[in-house]
């Protein structure tokens, strides 16, 4: 009896620390309250929303190399012959996801390398021609930057330096439903890089770019829930 009242005291406790959510579609309509766990804290908490991604090699710039089944780019000096495609960057040297986010808690890890390079989320209506789509340069995008030897984030071309030691790999949170999307260096602990809080209207895509020179590289962590 004991044990069933100290799971249940564990599992009350769990709750109370759970936010609600007031959703109101329209202003006809009455609010929808729902319960939101917490905020993970540990690697352990963010590692229970890992959601696998796979690089889409049709959105994939040219400069780009694709490897380790689609899931590591690399910038390279040489051009590849991929064909043509609407989905294809002609200008930035960005690749997308082919996993839409949307409605729920989501976690990966990437494995960087190399002196340039571009983290971010972007909806589907991003455009793929011309010099409006980079990555956070617009009002469809948001994202983290290496360069210079220090972080930066961007979102509607508005640039913010972040003073932080780099990280090879670093984690990147989103709560679409509560428009947060959370940027970390992971090592021993999770060190906050930047969150951005805003509202999500459509799916987000997670992509990678790389601005500047060659030999930069971007790694989507093979990750499962029951790794720790």
């Amino acid at each position: 009896m004991r044990k069933e009242l100290s799971s249940l005291t564990k599992s009350v406790e769990k709750i109370s620390q759970w936010v609600i959510m007031t959703r109101t579609s329209s202003a006809h309509e009455a609010p929808v309250f729902t319960l939101q766990p917490p905020e993970p804290q540990s690697r352990d908490d963010f590692l229970k929303y890992f959601c696998a991604l796979t690089l889409d090699i049709n959105t994939a710039h040219r400069d780009l190399r694709l490897s380790e089944g689609n899931k590591k780019v690399t910038c390279e000096g040489t051009k590849a012959e991929y064909p043509d495609h609407p989905d294809r960057f002609d200008i930035w040297s960005q690749v997308l996801c082919r996993e839409a986010l949307t409605g729920t808690r989501c976690y990966w890890e990437v494995e960087c390398s190399g002196d340039f390079m571009v983290i971010g989320v972007a909806y589907k209506g991003l455009s793929r021609k011309g010099w409006e789509c980079g990555l956070g340069y617009n009002d469809k995008s948001w994202s983290l930057q290496w360069s210079y030897f220090q972080y930066s984030v961007c979102h509607s071309d508005k640039q913010i330096v972040i003073s932080a030691p780099y990280s090879a790999r670093i984690g990147v949170y989103l709560d679409w439903p509560a428009g947060s999307l959370s940027f970390y260096s992971v090592s021993h602990t999770m060190t906050l890089l930047h969150r951005f809080n805003t509202s999500f209207t459509e799916p987000l895509y997670p992509g990678f770019g790389f601005y500047l020179g060659f030999n930069s590289s971007v790694t989507i962590s093979h990750l499962t829930p029951w790794d720790h």
